[in-house]
């Protein structure tokens, strides 16, 4: 019993031991998540902190700054403590910013119910899809729109009634027919 004790002992202080930074080490700072966030988020100074760790354990693309991060939207979920890479932010081009908000691309954010949440697992900001309805009354699928661009999906804690949540990006006029014809058409997506 005494030696089990020491062995795991001793493999408890291994393992301390590898994680420790050695002397003279470089350490850097990494922007890691301060709470469990979920897919989309858009990163306020609550939700993130800098932490220090030897600059062996930082993968690349890794972010250093809080200032690189504020006011980004969060590609996809996170756990408390993760370290945020430049692929966990969205590209400026892919996020909802204020051009989107403000028109000057022409372009619009639209959020579109999908009954299937299957779909979450294929679905990931900057995947190009297309949207498809269909109408209960005419019994017929139709093309809605093609090549939007998946800006976010909200998985969320508790599964909606109405079903899962997707903002795409669409030229204003596809913005404008996906819109209108949830209120009467079942909505679903095509992977490109």
């Amino acid at each position: 019993m005494a030696r089990r004790l020491l062995a795991a002992t001793l493999a408890v202080f291994a393992l301390l031991l590898a994680f420790l930074p050695r002397p003279g080490e470089a350490m850097a700072d990494v922007v890691v998540t301060a709470r469990d966030l979920p897919s989309g988020s858009v990163l306020r100074a609550a939700d993130v902190r800098v932490q220090r760790i030897p600059s062996g354990l930082l993968p690349s693309g890794s972010l250093s700054q809080l200032s690189t991060v504020e006011g980004r939207t969060l590609a996809g979920p996170a756990r408390s403590g993760e370290q945020l890479t430049d692929i966990r932010i969205l590209a400026p081009a892919l996020e909802t910013t204020v051009d989107i908000h403000n028109g000057r691309t022409g372009q619009a954010a639209v959020p579109i119910r999908l009954a299937d949440s299957g779909l979450a697992d294929l679905l990931y900001p900057g995947r190009k899809i297309d949207v498809v309805g269909r109408s209960s009354r005419q019994d017929t699928e139709s093309v809605l729109a093609t090549d939007a661009v998946v800006l976010t999906v909200r998985r969320e804690d508790k599964p909606s009634a109405t079903g899962l949540l997707v903002i795409v990006r669409l030229p204003r006029e596809s913005a404008a027919v996906v819109a209108a014809a949830q209120v009467q058409q079942t909505v679903t997506v095509t992977l490109r």
